[in-house]
């Protein structure tokens, strides 16, 4: 895990059942940047000064997923909880569903399961229950076909950088060239949803977004809203643009 202090990196290390960052005191703002732990433990510390781009209360499918209505791929989904799932899992209920936490720090990620696997499935998630209860917020929605899905950041309503990450069901690492005329309606998209995002995640945050349909007949939509503080880069090549485009925001603002 990472603070950037006045554009240097400081490495923090997030220790197992530590409930405190071990932060030396700065004079400026500090951008915290690594796990989804370290964005937890980070809220109990950060100081007035300190940016924090994330509200467990707003970054949620059932606040900016709704809110995006046709544009969020899950905009079908039923919000629920595990034990009401469970309990509609009955012999006779069967077939797939994609299923994922109402949170954006997830407790587990994600994935499309078989109501009939549900129960098993859970229990191994939450390690017989310990991570998470039943009691946990889910987001259910039918599966959806997805040709291609990129992570987009955020700061400032502009696409600052963005990298493909999943292509025709297969995993790739590649860095997208915004400037490129072939990622114009991926920019365009973005800061479409950018208009209903920002007044309530703020200027700083990152997307998922993925193309749907068919070859011929194609549409964006967004997959994940993702807090700035936790979401993988996935390409380098992404790195030091957003660093650049989040330090000058900073500088500006804080």
């Amino acid at each position: 895990s990472l603070v950037v202090r006045a554009g240097h990196l400081l490495l923090v290390p997030v220790r197992p059942f530590e409930e405190e960052l071990r932060i030396f005191p700065w004079d400026g703002p500090r951008v915290f940047y690594g796990s989804t732990r370290m964005v937890k433990l980070a809220a109990k510390i950060r100081e007035e000064a300190d940016p924090l781009w994330y509200d467990e209360t707003t970054y949620k499918p059932s606040v900016g997923g709704r809110a995006l209505g046709k544009h969020y791929i899950n905009h079908d989904a039923t919000y629920t909880t595990i034990d009401n799932l469970l309990a509609q899992a009955t012999p006779e209920v069967r077939g797939e569903v994609f299923v994922r936490p109402d949170a954006d720090l997830k407790a587990f990620i994600g994935q499309v399961i078989d109501l009939q696997d549900a129960e098993k499935r859970f229990s191994q998630w939450s390690n017989g229950w310990a991570g998470f209860d039943r009691s946990l917020p889910v987001v259910i929605a039918p599966v959806k076909e997805i040709l291609q899905e990129a992570r987009v950041w955020m700061v400032d309503g502009e696409p600052v950088a963005a990298a493909m990450y999943r292509s025709c069901n297969r995993r790739v690492s590649a860095a997208l060239d915004l400037e490129n005329e072939d990622q114009r309606s991926l920019v365009e998209f973005a800061r479409e949803q950018d208009k209903t995002l920002s007044p309530m995640l703020g200027q700083v945050y990152v997307l998922d977004i993925a193309q749907v349909g068919t070859a011929g007949a194609r549409e964006m939509k967004v997959v994940e809203i993702n807090s700035f503080h936790a979401s993988g880069f996935y390409q380098a090549a992404c790195v030091l643009p957003v660093l650049r485009a989040v330090s000058d925001h900073v500088a500006k603002n804080y």
